[in-house]
C-alpha cells in the first residue's frame, strides 16, 4: 500500500505523511457500486499521487430512478452483525430530474482476533440534479465513526504457537501490555463533493468536482518494553506498574515515559479535479488536472496508560501544509476506424511545508531551545504516456502502452537532528517506467486476454549524512536512490458462458521481480513480489440463483530484514470463498430485489503467514551489504490469514410503487 492510488468517484485519497490508504474507515462494501482496476500507470489524464503501481478506482452506487426502501441485517463468525438501511426517491418532480439516495449502517464485532472488536456507524447520502438535458449536478456526503481496540503491532510468533492462531489481545491480567484496556482506536471520517457535468457548445464537455475530506485517527496503545526472548504475553506480567510507567528510561539517547504511546495522525483536505474534453471526427482532446491543499496534525507521546498521564515532549509532533497539483493534457487520435493512439503528457508537482516541534531526542531534538523549526520542499515530475489500440477484427484487438508513474517521498524525509532544515539534498519522485502488449478476443460466449509487462522501478531514497559545518551538534541529510528493480512477466486470462447460467473464469500472472544495478546481486527478489498468482471461479447464476466458487492464490515470497534481503520465505496462501443467493426477480412485485445470502470466505482453513517481521539476529554472509543470514525468533511478528467464517444475510426489498 502507498505504490497505488486509490480514488473514490474520480478523487484521490490517500494519507499526508505517505501516499497510503485507510478506505475501510471511508468508503465501506455497501457504499461502492462498482471497482475499475488499471495495472498500469495509466494515461496522461490519470491523476494521483502514486500512479507508480496503478490505480483502484472505487464509484458510488448509482441513484435508481424508481422509489425503493432496501433493509438489510447480516450475521456471521466472530459475532459479526451488520444493520443497514437503505433508501431511494426515485428521480422526483415534473421533470423527473431529481433523486436521492441515503444509506444507514451499524456494524459492530468481536473480531477473529482475541479481543480486537469493532464497532461503526456509517451514513452516506448522495443527490442528482439534472439541471436541464445538458448539465447535471450531483452531491455526495459520507461520514463513519469508528471504535476498535487494536495494539500497534501484529502478535509475536511465540504468542500464535502457544496461545493460539488468533491470538492478539487478554483482559485478565492489567500488569501486561497486551491487556485490552490499554489499546483502543478511534477514526471519525468524512468526504464530500460537489461534482459538474456540462455539455456545452460544439461537442466539449466539462466536468469538475470540488471536494473536502478529513481523517482524525486518535490511538493509544502500550509498549511491551518488557518482552524476554520467549515473547509471550505472560513475559510481561508485572511490566505495567506504577513505579515502572511513571519513571522515564533512557535508550539510545532518549529519555521518555516506556510503556505506552498517545498517538494522533489527523489531516483535512481540500481540492478539486477538473477535464475539459471535445470531440470531434478525428479523436477527443482532453486537458484538466487535480489540485489539492491539505493541513496536517501529527504526533507521537509517551504516556502512563494507568493514569493517561502524558509527559511533556513527544517522540514527535509536526504540523504540515500539503500541495498537490497534476496538470495534464491528451490526445485520443482515431486515425482509422480501427486504430486508436493516445498520447498525454501530465507534470506531477508536490510540496511540504512543515513546523516540527521540540521532542524528548526521538526525531528533531530539542532544537538548541527553540520551539519549532520550520522547513519545505518541492518535488516535481514529468510523466509522459502513450497507447495504441488496433481492432485487427470486431471481435480482436492488440494494444501496446508506455507509461510513466510517481510515488512522492514521505513527510518522514525531514525527520533528521534539527529539522527538516538539515536536510540539504532532497530526493525526488520515485518513478516506474512500463511497457506492455496484449491482445483480447471477445466471442459470443468466451473472451480470452492476454499481455507481457515490463516494469522498471526506481529505489527508494537511502540517507547519507554528513557534518553541518555551521552547527557541529547537527549533521546534513542527503538522500540517493537506492537500487533500481525490473518486474516483468505474462498475464492471461478467460471468461466463458458454458450455458444453462453456468460461467467459468479464470486468471493467472507468472513473473519475477529482481533487483539490478551495481553491486546488487541480480538473483535477489523483491520483498513481497509474489512469484505468481492464479484464481479460478465457477458460477452458476438463473432463475434468481446466484451460486459460486471463487479460488485465489498468491504465490510464494520473500521478506527482506533492513538493508538484507531474502531473508524470510513465506509459503503460498490460498483462499477459496463460497457463496449461494436467492434473489426475487419480479420487475412488477412490491418486494422485488428481496434476497437471501449465505456465504464461506476460507473455505478449506488455510492457515497462511501473509508477512513477517523479523526480529532475529542479522548476520552478512562475507561482509555483503545485501547477503545475510537471519534467524527465526519467537519475537517475530506475524501478519496471519483469517480462519473459516460464514455470513447469513437477509435484504428485503420494497418498491411502494409496484404491486402484483
Amino acid at each position: 500500500d502507498g505504490d497505488y492510488d486509490i480514488t473514490w468517484d474520480g478523487i484521490p485519497f490517500e494519507d499526508t505523511n505517505t501516499p497510503t490508504h485507510h478506505s475501510w474507515v471511508f468508503f465501506p462494501g455497501l457504499w461502492i457500486g462498482s471497482v475499475d482496476f488499471d495495472r498500469s500507470p495509466g494515461t496522461a489524464s490519470t491523476i494521483g499521487p502514486s500512479t507508480f503501481g496503478g490505480s483502484i478506482n472505487l464509484q458510488s452506487r448509482d441513484i435508481p430512478a424508481e422509489q425503493s426502501i432496501l433493509p438489510n441485517v447480516s450475521y456471521g463468525s466472530f459475532n459479526t452483525l451488520l444493520i443497514d438501511g437503505q433508501y431511494n426517491t426515485g428521480m422526483l418532480g415534473d421533470k423527473k430530474n431529481i433523486g436521492l439516495s441515503v444509506d444507514v449502517h451499524r456494524m459492530t464485532s468481536d473480531g477473529f482476533q482475541t479481543l480486537n472488536d469493532q464497532n461503526r456507524y456509517g451514513g452516506d447520502i448522495k443527490v442528482l440534479y439534472k439541471e436541464s438535458d445538458s448539465t447535471t449536478i450531483t452531491g455526495y456526503s459520507g461520514v463513519i465513526r469508528f471504535n476498535s481496540n487494536t495494539p500497534n503491532n501484529p502478535p509475536y510468533r511465540a504468542q500464535v504457537q502457544n496461545y493460539g492462531w488468533n491470538y492478539l489481545l487478554q483482559n485478565n491480567d492489567p500488569t501486561s501490555a497486551f491487556y485490552q484496556g490499554y489499546n483502543t482506536y478511534a477514526i471519525p471520517t468524512d468526504f464530500e463533493y460537489v461534482g459538474v457535468r456540462s455539455t456545452l457548445d460544439h461537442s466539449w464537455i466539462l466536468d469538475f468536482k470540488p471536494y473536502t475530506y478529513s481523517y482524525y485517527n486518535a490511538q493509544y496503545y502500550a509498549n511491551d518494553n518488557s518482552k524476554d526472548s520467549s515473547g509471550l504475553a505472560s513475559g510481561s506480567t508485572g511490566w505495567i506498574t506504577q513505579a515502572n510507567c511513571s519513571t522515564p528510561v533512557t535508550k539510545k539517547g532518549v529519555t521518555a515515559l516506556p510503556c505506552a504511546v498517545d498517538k494522533l495522525n489527523s489531516y483535512r483536505k481540500y481540492g478539486e479535479t477538473a477535464t475539459i474534453s471535445q470531440t470531434s471526427k478525428f479523436g477527443i482532446f482532453r486537458v484538466g488536472g487535480w489540485y489539492e491543499w491539505a493541513t496536517t496534525n501529527r504526533y507521537q507521546i509517551p504516556s502512563n496508560p494507568l493514569t493517561h498521564t502524558d509527559q511533556l515532549l513527544g517522540n514527535f509532533h509536526e504540523r504540515y501544509f500539503t500541495n498537490s497539483l497534476n496538470p495534464f493534457a491528451e490526445y485520443e487520435w482515431h486515425p482509422t476506424g480501427r486504430l486508436t493512439l493516445v498520447g498525454g503528457y501530465k507534470f506531477a508537482w508536490y510540496n511540504m511545508a512543515l513546523t516540527q516541534y521540540a521532542d524528548d531526542g526521538k526525531i528533531v531534538g530539542g532544537l538548541n531551545g527553540q520551539p519549532n523549526a520550520k522547513s519545505s520542499g518541492s518535488f516535481p515530475s514529468n510523466l509522459p504516456s502513450a497507447e495504441a489500440n488496433y481492432h485487427v477484427t470486431n471481435r480482436w484487438s492488440v494494444y501496446g502502452q508506455f507509461s510513466k508513474g510517481d510515488v512522492i517521498p514521505p513527510s518522514g524525509t525531514f525527520d533528521v537532528k534539527g529539522g527538516g532544515k538539515e536536510v540539504n539534498v532532497l530526493p525526488k519522485p520515485t518513478q516506474t517506467t512500463t511497457y506492455q502488449g496484449g491482445s483480447v478476443l471477445k466471442l459470443n460466449r468466451l473472451t480470452v486476454d492476454a499481455d507481457y509487462y515490463h516494469i522498471k522501478y526506481q529505489g527508494g531514497y537511502v540517507p547519507y549524512a554528513t557534518q553541518d559545518p555551521n552547527n557541529p551538534l547537527y549533521s546534513l541529510e542527503a538522500y540517493y536512490l537506492g537500487p533500481d528493480s525490473i518486474t516483468q512477466g505474462f498475464e492471461g486470462e478467460i471468461n466463458a458462458a458454458l450455458g444453462a447460467g453456468i460461467n467459468l473464469y479464470a486468471n493467472g500472472t507468472t513473473g519475477k521481480a529482481t533487483y539490478t544495478g551495481t553491486g546488487i546481486p541480480s538473483d535477489l527478489y523483491v520483498a513481497d513480489a509474489p512469484l505468481y498468482t492464479q484464481a479460478l471461479a465457477l458460477t452458476y447464476q438463473a432463475h434468481g440463483l446466484d451460486l459460486g466458487v471463487i479460488e485465489k492464490r498468491v504465490g510464494d515470497h520473500y521478506n527482506d530484514a533492513g538493508a538484507y534481503h531474502n531473508q524470510i520465505w513465506d509459503t503460498p496462501t490460498n483462499n477459496v470463498n463460497l457463496y449461494l443467493n436467492y434473489t426475487l426477480r419480479k420487475t412488477n412485485s412490491l418486494f422485488n430485489e428481496s434476497k437471501i445470502s449465505f456465504s464461506i470466505n476460507n473455505l478449506i482453513n488455510d492457515r497462511s503467514i501473509l508477512d513477517v517481521g523479523p526480529a532475529g539476529t542479522t548476520t552478512p554472509v562475507n561482509g555483503s551489504a545485501y547477503l545475510a543470514t537471519t534467524s527465526t525468533s519467537p519475537l517475530d511478528t506475524l501478519s496471519l490469514t483469517t480462519d473459516r467464517s460464514f455470513t447469513v444475510q437477509f435484504r428485503m426489498g420494497i418498491f411502494p410503487n409496484r404491486g402484483e
